[in-house]
C-alpha cells in the first residue's frame, strides 16, 4: 500500500495544480423525493377542485418505491403551498389566503 491509497489500492485522493488534495466520495449521499396529489378536476373558474386521494397517492408511492428498489430511511407529510398554477382562475383572490396541499416526502440513500 502507497500513501495515498485505499487498502484495496484504490487512489484515495489527487493533487490540482494549486495543490490542493480533491478526495472522490463514493457513499450514498442522502436525498428525497416528494409526491403531491395529483389534480384530478378543475372548476368552473379553472382552478383544481378535486385532487387524488390519499390512498391512490401511497400506492404511487409504493410503486414508485418497488419500481426504484430503494430502501426508504423515513416518510413524512408535509404542508406546503400551492403552485401558482393549482391557483389560477379567473377570481381575484385575497392574497393572505394560501392553500397548501399535503405532501408526502420520502427521504432514502441515492446509491
Amino acid at each position: 500500500m502507497a500513501v495515498g491509497e485505499w487498502l484495496d489500492g484504490s487512489p484515495a485522493s489527487t493533487c490540482n495544480r494549486r495543490g490542493l488534495t480533491d478526495f472522490t466520495w463514493e457513499q450514498p449521499m442522502l436525498t428525497y423525493r416528494d409526491f403531491r396529489p395529483q389534480p384530478l378536476e378543475k372548476n368552473f373558474f379553472g382552478a383544481v377542485s378535486k385532487y387524488e386521494p390519499m390512498p391512490e397517492l401511497m400506492a404511487r408511492i409504493n410503486a414508485w418505491i418497488k419500481s426504484e428498489s430503494i430502501q426508504p430511511l423515513s416518510v413524512e407529510t408535509l404542508l406546503v403551498p400551492a403552485l401558482v398554477d393549482e391557483l389560477r382562475s379567473e377570481i381575484h383572490l385575497d392574497p393572505s389566503l394560501v392553500l397548501h396541499l399535503q405532501t408526502v416526502r420520502v427521504w432514502y440513500l441515492n446509491d
